[in-house]
């Protein structure tokens, strides 16, 4: 008599686990479009490029541009070796949300097509 009593337990677990037929789980979301165009963030609005020591430095405002002149590097930045026209290092100022440093690089491939 114990075990009818312990029986139907273990299937109705089993039968609580299953999933209805006919379900199926939910569809993957859609990756999203690519942007066609990369707007300049707020506050910069710029793009210069300054030669330093061998490197090119890619900044996005006046302000930055006239700091790197005076030997103040930017704080944040992204670096990429051999991405110069001449195999230069290629520095791009960045911000913390990093999408300055986005906008920049498009920029620069704009300007610089890879061969």
């Amino acid at each position: 008599m114990k075990t009818w009593c312990i029986l139907p337990l273990p299937l109705l677990l089993l039968a609580a686990c299953q999933t209805p037929t006919g379900t199926s789980p939910p569809a993957p979301a859609p990756a999203p479009a690519a942007a066609k165009a990369v707007a300049p963030p707020s506050p910069f609005s710029k793009y210069i490029e300054v030669p330093v020591d061998g490197r090119i430095w890619v900044v996005g405002s006046q302000s930055s541009a006239e700091a790197l002149a005076a030997g103040q590097k930017p704080p944040l930045h992204l670096s990429r070796i051999g991405y110069g026209p001449n195999r230069e290092t290629v520095l791009f100022e960045a911000n913390k949300d990093g999408n300055l440093e986005q906008w920049l690089l498009a920029e620069y491939e704009k300007r610089h097509p890879r061969e």
